[in-house]
């Protein structure tokens, strides 16, 4: 997706997503990234005012994406702690 600093520059954001276990493995937060190869949902509800402003919220969300949020397809729990026990009793 693509969004505007305060001073009406673009900025791009990627998340990579690991479709398996639900976690957001990287974000990615630049004024050039193709907009076909992002995704992201924090962009509704922020508006920034500088890139790095931008890079600390979505570090934010990111965490929380993985950490707090409740996914459905994982009975509604996060997919850090997911990922955390899979390794564990493999």
């Amino acid at each position: 997706m693509i969004d505007h600093t305060a001073d009406g520059r673009a900025s791009k954001i990627l998340n990579i997503i690991d479709e398996f276990t639900g976690k957001n493995l990287s974000t990615e937060v630049n004024h050039r990234i193709r907009s076909q190869d992002v995704i992201d949902e924090l962009l509704s509800r922020e508006i920034f005012t500088t890139l790095q402003e931008a890079k600390v919220l979505i570090e934010q969300w990111r965490r929380e994406y993985n950490q707090v949020r409740p996914h459905s397809a994982l009975q509604y729990r996060p997919p850090a702690p997911e990922t955390i026990l899979s390794m564990v009793t493999s």
